[in-house]
């Protein structure tokens, strides 16, 4: 089931199916790249819906009322990342191993550089290895569309060993509670 999972983003999301899906295109995504999600500037990524949001409470719980839209993504985008997440080969983690504003950017005159995570990022969204069974789903070198889009926000075993520690439990602990939550709002209609 898994390899048809994977097989069935681009079986459909490319350039050449022409057909719509509610009226909408299903082109190829990101122009066939991975990458730091903004263009001309600004912020292309939509932010987490409220479903993941309850499940990185961590970050939901970084917004400030005076954020504006683009201010609000930029700032899940990095919560995302920074201390929650493991580096993984190739990247440069701070000593407890996990992601930091360098291990993606590069600083000249103290500012970060926006180009450099355009080549970081398939580090980590490129591929990918079942760690239970050793098998590759995702050819090294081809985008990983679940390592971002996520169908199933329940699952525990999300990002994997990626996570770090204290992010896993969060996201268990989560995962538990809406599911109790969803599982008692159910029983009450």
């Amino acid at each position: 089931m898994r390899v048809a999972a994977f097989d069935s983003c681009t079986t459909c999301h490319n350039d050449n199916n022409k057909q719509t899906y509610n009226g909408k295109t299903v082109h190829t995504p990101h122009s066939g790249t991975s990458g730091y999600p903004t263009s001309g500037g600004k912020w292309i990524w939509s932010g987490l819906d409220e479903s993941a949001l309850k499940l990185n409470s961590e970050v939901g719980e970084r917004w400030l009322p005076h954020y504006d839209e683009q201010l609000w993504v930029r700032v899940q985008f990095h919560a995302i990342h920074i201390s929650r997440v493991k580096a993984v080969p190739g990247i440069t983690g701070v000593k407890d191993g996990t992601l930091s504003c360098s291990s993606c950017h590069e600083f000249k005159n103290g500012k970060p550089d926006r180009e450099t995570p355009r080549q970081t990022c398939d580090n980590c969204h490129n591929g990918f290895v079942d760690g239970r069974t050793g098998r590759a789903f995702v050819a090294a070198g081809r985008p990983n569309c679940t390592s971002c889009h996520v169908q199933h926000y329940y699952d525990s075993y999300r990002w994997g060993e990626l996570l770090t520690e204290t992010a896993q439990a969060k996201r268990l602990l989560a995962i538990d509670k809406n599911y109790i939550d969803a599982v008692r709002s159910s029983a009450q209609k």
